[in-house]
C-alpha cells in the first residue's frame, strides 16, 4: 500500500498587508485585550520584517481609529473609559439619527433595498456561525451605509472615525452572542424608514447604539492577552 505523506502548508509572505490584516484581524475578533502594546521592535523580529513596514502598519491602524498610537511609547490596544464609551455613542445617537430623519423623506427603493441585502446577509452570517470579525464588519458596514446615502463626505467622514472607535469597543468587550441582536435591531430601523417613519427610524436607531453601549460597558473589565505574535502568526496561518 502507497504511505500517505502529508505536505507541510506553505509559509505566507509577511507582506504589509497581510501584517495589517492580521492584526485588524486579531482587533475584530476581541483577541488583542484592552491596553495590550504592539511593540514595534518585537514584531517585526517575530515575523522577520523592517521596523519600518511594522511602523506603517501600526500607524495605518491608528489613523483607522483601532489603535491608540502614542509618541515615544508606542501602539496599544484602546482602554475607553466608560465615560469614553458613553461619549462615543451619544455623538453616534446625534449624527445617525439625524441622518435618518433626513433620509427617510427622500430614500429611494433601491437604496432602501441595498440597506436590506445588508441586514440579509447579516442575519446570514450570524445563523452560519462566521467570525466574530465579520459580524462587526459587516455591522459597521451598514451603519455606514445608511450615512453615505445622505452625500455628505464631511458626515460621512466624522461617522467613519466614530464607527471604527465604537467597533473596537464591541470587539473588545461586547458579548458573542450579542452579534445576532445586530441584524434584528438593523431591520426595525428598515422597517419605520420603509413607512417613512422618520421618527420611529430614529428611535429605533437610538435604542439600538444605547443597547450596544449598555452591553459594552457591562462587560468593561481586564483580561489577559496571549503573547501577541503567536496570536498574529495563528490568524495568518488560518488557524
Amino acid at each position: 500500500m502507497k504511505k500517505e505523506t502529508s505536505q507541510a502548508a506553505e509559509p505566507v509572505a509577511i507582506t504589509e498587508q497581510v501584517l495589517y490584516q492580521s492584526i485588524e484581524c486579531a482587533l475584530l475578533e476581541g483577541r488583542l485585550p484592552a491596553g495590550t502594546p504592539l511593540r514595534e521592535r518585537h514584531l517585526a523580529e517575530s515575523f522577520e520584517v523592517t521596523r519600518g513596514m511594522v511602523r506603517k502598519v501600526l500607524i495605518r491602524l491608528g489613523q483607522d481609529g483601532k489603535l491608540d498610537v502614542q509618541p515615544n511609547r508606542g501602539a496599544f490596544v484602546p482602554t475607553p473609559t466608560p465615560a469614553q464609551v458613553v461619549d462615543a455613542y451619544q455623538a453616534r445617537v446625534a449624527l445617525e439619527c439625524g441622518a435618518l430623519m433626513e433620509l427617510s423623506a427622500r430614500i429611494t427603493p433601491a437604496q432602501l433595498q441595498q440597506l436590506q441585502e445588508m441586514v440579509r446577509h447579516e442575519h446570514s452570517a450570524a445563523a452560519s456561525g462566521q467570525a466574530r470579525q465579520h459580524s462587526v464588519r459587516m455591522a459597521g458596514n451598514f451603519h455606514t451605509a445608511v450615512v453615505e446615502i445622505l452625500g455628505s463626505p464631511t458626515l460621512l467622514a466624522m461617522c467613519r472615525q466614530l464607527i471604527a472607535r465604537t467597533q473596537m469597543y464591541v470587539a473588545l468587550y461586547e458579548p458573542q452572542s450579542a452579534s445576532e441582536c445586530a441584524p434584528q435591531e438593523h431591520a426595525q430601523v428598515l422597517q419605520a424608514l420603509e413607512k417613512r417613519d422618520a421618527q420611529g427610524a430614529a428611535q429605533a436607531m437610538k435604542a439600538h447604539l444605547l443597547l450596544v453601549q449598555n452591553r459594552v460597558l457591562q462587560r468593561m473589565q481586564p483580561r489577559p492577552c496571549a503573547p501577541v505574535a503567536d496570536i498574529l502568526k495563528s490568524i495568518i496561518q488560518g488557524h
